[in-house]
This record gives structure tokens, sequence and C-alpha cells, in this order.
């Protein structure tokens, strides 16, 4: 009973002041922003039972204002869902504990894109690296989230791309 207090007023205090470990900033991309996302998919390196996909990740700003983005390499910035030929969503496969250091963010003029190449699917939560472990003979459809103002914010999603992996 006499730690209730203590834990009470942490629990209530604390999480005013305590930020995520190493998530990015909100870089606070404006509502009048437009942001698309495109994704391209290539068969990489392949086993006997196991074949990777790498994705390029395309982001243009197509609106009227300068858009300052979080870097696609920063923790909960990016993930990728997959589902398989039957429309199940596929589970990543947990690759590293991880402990980057924040990226700079990106400056994009209106017009302007960037790209980057995730090798693997490879994308980092909160602590963690994630990817997917696929079967040759398949076909997958795949979706990017890109978070442009941060993990607090609502990400922007990328049509399906489609790969049949041989």
């Amino acid at each position: 009973m006499k730690y209730f207090l203590g834990i009470l007023i942490s629990l209530l205090i604390l999480p005013q002041f305590v930020e995520a470990i190493g998530k990015g900033q909100n870089t606070g991309v404006s509502g009048n922003t437009e942001l698309i996302a495109s994704l391209e998919l290539k068969q990489a390196h392949t086993t006997d039972e196991v074949a990777l996909i790498d994705a390029v990740l395309t982001v243009k700003n197509v609106g009227r204002q300068t858009a300052i983005v979080q870097s696609p390499t920063n923790r909960l910035s990016v993930a990728f869902v997959v589902l398989d030929s039957l429309g199940n969503l596929v589970q990543p496969t947990g690759r590293a504990k991880v402990d980057p250091p924040l990226s700079s963010d990106k400056t994009l003029e209106p017009n302007g894109e960037f790209k980057h190449v995730f090798e693997g699917l490879k994308f980092i939560t909160g602590t963690a690296q994630f990817g997917y472990d696929l079967k040759r003979g398949e076909r997958y459809k795949v979706i990017a989230i890109y978070r442009p103002s941060g993990a607090d914010s609502d990400g922007i999603c990328s049509k399906e791309a489609s790969i049949e992996l041989k």
C-alpha cells in the first residue's frame, strides 16, 4: 500500500516527459502536403526453400508545399504488409535486436521525390529488425506503410505490388 501512491504518480506524470528511445521526432508534415508512396519489387537472394524480396520505396511530394519527412531507416517509419496468394497475412520474421542512430530528415520540394531500397523487405520496429522469409513458386502482394511525420502520425500506403517468386 505504501508504494501505491508512488506508482500512481509515476503512471500519471512520467509518460508526459518520456519519449520512446530512438524514435524520430514529429516532423510536422502539414495537412496541405500531398505525398504519395509507390513500391517496386524484385526477387533477391534465393535458397532451396527461402526467397527474399528487395523493395524500392519511392515517396513523391505532389503538393505545392515543401515537406520535411522522416528517413525511412528511422524506427517505426516504415512497415510492410505481405499477403500470400490466398490473401492471408504473412508474419514477418525477427532478424535482430537493433539500436540504430536516428537518420536526418529529408526535405522534399514540390514535385520532389526520394527512393530507398529495402533489402529482403527489412524494416525496423521500436527495437527490432524484421523481414520476410517467403516460399519459392508462390505469388505475393506487398503494401508499404510509410509514416512521414514520425511514429505518432498517420501513415501513407503504397498500392499493392505483386511478385511471383521463382
